[in-house]
């Protein structure tokens, strides 16, 4: 089966479904004791808002239709760090960073319902027309410590579902290298279990 050269490097946004502007809203990294959150986060990350108002990575597959936690995707976050006391902003979230107690660790999220994203399908199944407008969970990959870049892709082989899965594909994109019958294409998806929806795709 022959595969696109596209690397896996999570959800970029490209448009707003409306036509509206791409915007990122600041949402509190939990903290206790002066360490940060437990898991590294990645931009281009999907994450998770926690019943407190902290975010965290999304767990693939979790929330429900009814009871949806997708709040969008990571753009990187600021902190100020204790080690030695200054004020960083970083494009991924190292895991249990030690920080200034007291003070906020902010991460930046895309977290409008209507932002479409642009990801790569994975390297094991042939992404083809038949697939768009289902809906698809991703896989978490691994990401770089270089650049601060997710290893996600969308989940294409198993992860397809009617109804509850954590996007919707819109389209293949018509772009050089990109094709279809392939694996590795890159496709654009919006949110579709979003915690500010209800209702999600059927």
């Amino acid at each position: 089966m022959a595969a696109n050269s596209f690397g896996l490097t999570g959800f970029t946004p490209v448009r707003h479904l409306s036509g509206g502007l791409v915007r990122v809203n600041a949402f509190p990294i939990a903290t206790s004791g002066g360490t940060g959150f437990d898991d590294s986060i990645f931009s281009g990350d999907a994450v998770a808002l926690n019943g407190d108002g902290t975010i965290e990575l999304f767990a693939v597959g979790a929330g429900s239709e009814t009871a949806p936690t997708l709040l969008g995707v990571f753009a990187g976050c600021s902190f100020t760090q204790s080690s030695d006391n200054t004020y960083k902003f970083a494009p991924n979230w190292v895991a249990s960073t030690a920080v200034v107690t007291g003070t906020t660790i902010t991460a930046w999220v895309y977290d409008d319902p209507m932002t479409v994203f642009a990801v790569t399908t994975d390297a094991t199944t042939a992404m083809t027309q038949t697939l768009t407008g289902l809906n698809a969970d991703h896989v978490q990959g691994t990401g770089s410590t270089f650049t601060g870049q997710s290893g996600a892709s969308l989940n294409v082989t198993t992860g397809i579902q009617t109804a509850s899965a954590a996007f919707r594909i819109l389209r293949i994109i018509d772009m050089p290298g990109n094709t279809v019958g392939n694996t590795k294409c890159r496709v654009e998806v919006i949110c579709n279990e979003h915690v500010y929806r209800l209702g999600v795709g059927t």
